[in-house]
C-alpha cells in the first residue's frame, strides 16, 4: 500500500461517538473552521444532525456520513493534513485505533490522548511533544494543535520518517513471519 499524501484538511476520521471525543468535537472543529482551516469530519451513516448543521453553518467544514470504500478510505487519509483523534484516553488507555495505526502508516500526524498506547507510540519516536494533549477536553486539543501547527514541517517530516521505520518492523510480512517462527 503507497498513499500518496495531497493533505488538505484537518480531519476527524472514523465512526464519530462519545469515547471517540463526539462531545468535544462541534467546539474543536469550530475552532478549526474559525481559524481558516479546511475541516473534514467522516462519519458513519446516517450521521449526526448536531455535525450536519455544524457544516450547514461553517463552509470551511465537510460532513461526510458514509461508509467507505478501500479507495475512498484512503483518499480521505491522503488528504488529511493532521487527522485529530480526541479520544476518551480511560477507554484508550490499552486499546489501539485502526485510524492511528492507518495514519502512522501513511505518515500522517495524528493528536492523540497522553496517557495511551498511542502516546507510548509517539513517545517511542520522539515525536509525543507536538502530537500529544494532555487532558480530555477541548482546550488541551486545541493548545496540542496550536503547538503542533507552529513547528508543522519539522514535526510532519519527523512523522514520514518515523513512519517507514515503524511499517519495517510492523508490517502484514513482519507479523506473519512471527507467527510462522
Amino acid at each position: 500500500l503507497d498513499i500518496k499524501l495531497s493533505p488538505e484538511y484537518i480531519s476527524f476520521l472514523g465512526y464519530q461517538r462519545k469515547n471517540k471525543g463526539l462531545d468535544l468535537l462541534p467546539s474543536i472543529a469550530s475552532y478549526l473552521a474559525d481559524n481558516k482551516y479546511n475541516v473534514l469530519i467522516h462519519d458513519s451513516p446516517p450521521g449526526i444532525n448536531l455535525l450536519n448543521n455544524l457544516a450547514k453553518q461553517k463552509k470551511s467544514i465537510k460532513y461526510v456520513p458514509k461508509l467507505c470504500t478501500e479507495k475512498e478510505w484512503h483518499e480521505l487519509i491522503s488528504k488529511s493534513m493532521i487527522i485529530v483523534l480526541p479520544y476518551n484516553p480511560k477507554r484508550y488507555r490499552y486499546s489501539y485505533s485502526s485510524i492511528f495505526v492507518e495514519s502512522l502508516f501513511c505518515g500522517v500526524p495524528c493528536i492523540v490522548p497522553s496517557r495511551t498506547s498511542m502516546e507510548r507510540t509517539y513517545k517511542n519516536a520522539n515525536l509525543n511533544e507536538y502530537l500529544v494533549f494532555d487532558e480530555w477536553k477541548e482546550s488541551s486539543i486545541i493548545s496540542t494543535f496550536d503547538k503542533l501547527m507552529s513547528r508543522y514541517s519539522q514535526v510532519s517530516k519527523e512523522v514520514q520518517k518515523y513512519s517507514k521505520e515503524w511499517r519495517s518492523k510492523n508490517s502484514p510480512e513482519k507479523f506473519v513471519e512471527f507467527l510462522l517462527n
